[in-house]
């Protein structure tokens, strides 16, 4: 479980390459200290020219050789992923609504890293955000209920993607960020949600068929209960 919530809060193949310049480093600091056979002369200690070996070669490994395989670890990342993971910042979004399905995200440009079930407990989904095309309809939301519980996808990609979403959303006339704490496996960790408006919300909206159906695109990692109730839920057509 610790090592699952690591690779939750950092990316798991970067932080194995950290582990292992500090193990190095601390290594060439450290040198393990063997009893060398005593011969005539012969000293329980290193010859000084053979400390003068190490110090130069654990030099060129740890800030030459080692920065060299991360650089070309991280290019290769960035060419899998679209996402210069060596320089740029991720963010995670916990998506409940038509965004938990992976081609509306790849479509609005967001070219994500990483896609987990999460939970969100505390939180009600209802669909109470006034659709601006049809004053009946509504779309997804969340509100704060300490009794219930709302499934989702956790997304995690570069933070200027997060703007792409902005427009989609209509931040911030309409909904507003906000920072939650999701469960993703057994695993906390915080992500940004979007949560309507109040003056954008109106009591008895209903989905309409069209957007049920869009959400359903993305409930593949949602439990079987929260998925059926989610898409039978009654509909303005």
């Amino acid at each position: 479980m610790i090592i699952q919530c690591i690779l939750v809060s950092f990316k798991g193949a970067d932080t194995v390459w950290s582990a292992w310049y500090v193990i190095i480093a601390y290594m060439c600091q450290n040198p393990p200290r063997r009893k060398l056979p005593l011969h005539q002369g012969a000293k329980r200690s290193l010859p000084k020219s053979m400390n003068q070996i190490r110090v130069v070669w654990c030099d060129l490994l740890v800030n030459t050789i080692l920065p060299m395989l991360v650089t070309s670890h991280s290019n290769l990342k960035s060419l899998t992923t679209g996402v210069d993971v060596g320089s740029r910042t991720t963010v995670k979004y916990f998506a409940y609504g038509s965004n938990m399905g992976a081609e509306q995200m790849r479509q609005r440009g967001i070219h994500f890293v990483s896609r987990i079930f999460a939970a969100l407990q505390g939180w009600r989904l209802e669909f109470n955000k006034l659709a601006s095309r049809n004053p009946q309809e509504g779309f997804a939301n969340i509100v704060s209920d300490p009794a219930e519980r709302v499934e989702g996808v956790l997304y995690e990609f570069d933070e200027e993607d997060l703007f792409k979403l902005d427009r989609y959303e209509g931040y911030p006339d309409h909904y507003t960020r906000h920072e939650v704490d999701v469960i993703a496996g057994e695993c906390p960790t915080t992500a940004i949600a979007y949560v309507a408006q109040a003056d954008k919300t109106q009591r008895g909206l209903k989905p309409s068929h069209e957007y049920i159906g869009r959400i359903k695109q993305g409930t593949d990692l949602l439990s079987a209960a929260y998925r059926d109730r989610l898409l039978t839920h009654e509909t303005l057509d």
